[in-house]
């Protein structure tokens, strides 16, 4: 908008929108399917998210997303980000619904702050000692959570740098390793209570 590109401005507002189409679609074949009675698709929630990234790898690999590491072309780009985006929603939202919207994957901001808080709960005990040790242990998942991003992060920059586009090929592995998961363990019944119980105890 300050560029005075009024198209390009209202197009990359609705990016967003694809994160959150993302979230409400697993919402749908999880929550939803949940309330209802009836056994969550965790498989094909994490199996759409693989096929946005796999996409992302081949449309790139192929040249429909522009040489790896152009400045920014929405004829090229707004593609790209409405699959990310919606590979995002999905997995932010597969997990929160697995955690009991205990855990965050895609963003740290309200990870860290739940960090910085709790470090003041467990340093200036106001509270009954079960509650500190409760949250000790969060504390610990909170701690591993931003580790893990970080490494995460950095396994990515590093493969998107050796390999470009294909390097999202790292990404869409470990989701279809997630599939084969949803498909031998999540469909069981009790799987999200029993996964709420193990996160409630670090």
């Amino acid at each position: 908008f300050a560029q005075g590109n009024i198209g390009h401005g209202f197009a990359m507002l609705t990016v967003p929108l694809f994160f959150l189409g993302g979230s409400m679609l697993s919402g749908l074949l999880i929550e939803r399917r949940e309330l209802q009675g009836r056994v969550p698709q965790y498989g094909l929630a994490v199996g759409i998210e693989f096929a946005c990234l796999a996409g992302v790898a081949l449309g790139g690999w192929l040249g429909y997303f522009g040489p790896w590491g152009e400045p920014l072309a929405l004829r090229h780009d707004y593609a790209l980000l409405a699959l990310l985006c919606t590979a995002m929603g999905i997995q932010n939202a597969v997990v929160t619904s697995v955690s009991g919207s205990v855990v965050r994957t895609t963003h740290l901001t309200g990870i860290t702050t739940d960090l910085g808080v709790g470090i003041v709960r467990v340093l200036f005990p106001e509270r009954r000692p079960e509650f500190i040790d409760r949250e000790r242990r969060f504390n610990r998942l909170r701690c591993g959570i931003l580790v893990f991003f970080v490494l995460g992060s950095a396994c990515g920059a590093v493969a998107c740098s050796e390999f470009g586009y294909l390097g999202f090929l790292l990404p869409a592995t470990i989701a279809l390793y997630a599939i084969v998961a949803a498909l031998k363990v999540w469909q069981k019944p009790g799987f999200r209570q029993s996964l709420e119980v193990l996160i409630s105890r670090g």
